[in-house]
């Protein structure tokens, strides 16, 4: 298989809107392919998960910078509850970043 240049195997990055922000330091937890990744509008979901799916016990595994896109009054993850615990469970602390809008 021939991969073209600008679609190298070295750079793959990942962009998650809404839920799939939400779910996604599942993966990134476990894959360290990822070389950054974007969560639009996501965050901790609300309420109970099973312990093996929950993207909080995952979180501190992530060694890939994050950018996190969200609303200053986002209903479905807010700030103080959902937004800034999953900021400050990502482990790689010193590239991950909040960035919230009216």
């Amino acid at each position: 298989m021939r991969v073209p240049r600008p679609c190298g195997a070295t750079g793959v990055a990942y962009l998650g809107v809404g839920g799939g922000a939400a779910a996604r330091p599942v993966a990134l937890g476990l894959e360290q392919r990822f070389k950054a990744a974007v969560f639009w509008s996501g965050g901790f979901p609300i309420g109970q998960r099973l312990p093996e799916v929950d993207a909080i016990n995952f979180a501190p595994q992530v060694t890939t910078p994050v950018l996190l896109l969200n609303g200053k009054d986002d209903f479905t993850f807010p700030i103080e509850a959902s937004q800034l615990p999953m900021l400050r469970f990502l482990g790689d602390r010193k590239s991950t970043r909040l960035t919230s809008r009216p």
